[in-house]
């Protein structure tokens, strides 16, 4: 009995659109409208989920600093992490600058 009644709704999925009940309208979510606004967005994006990261790869570099105890390995492995975390901001520090000089070279 479950058996039918699921089959029942996921048909009646299905069928509405089908019925004419409504118009599906997709919308653009990006809300570009040439290729070099979506690259734009894209840098954008990726550049504050970076920057919004470096601050969380510097705390986990100071918790394995303090929780060390003396243990080298552990201040090795949190030297790595901030050598990292500071690497990638540079990283991203530079590509945004870079996006921005080959804007004015291109005239875009």
């Amino acid at each position: 009995m479950r058996k039918i009644i699921f089959f029942a709704l996921l048909a009646g999925l299905f069928l509405i659109p089908i019925a004419g009940f409504g118009v599906i309208r997709l919308n653009n979510p990006l809300n570009a409208t040439s290729f070099e606004a979506v690259i734009n967005d894209v840098i954008n994006f990726v550049f504050y989920i970076g920057m919004a990261l470096v601050p969380l790869g510097i705390v986990v570099s100071a918790f394995y600093f303090f929780t060390a105890a003396g243990d080298v390995q552990q201040v090795g492995n949190a030297k790595k992490i901030l050598f990292y975390t500071l690497l990638g901001l540079a990283i991203l520090l530079l590509s945004k600058a870079l996006a921005s000089i080959f804007k004015g070279i291109l005239h875009i």
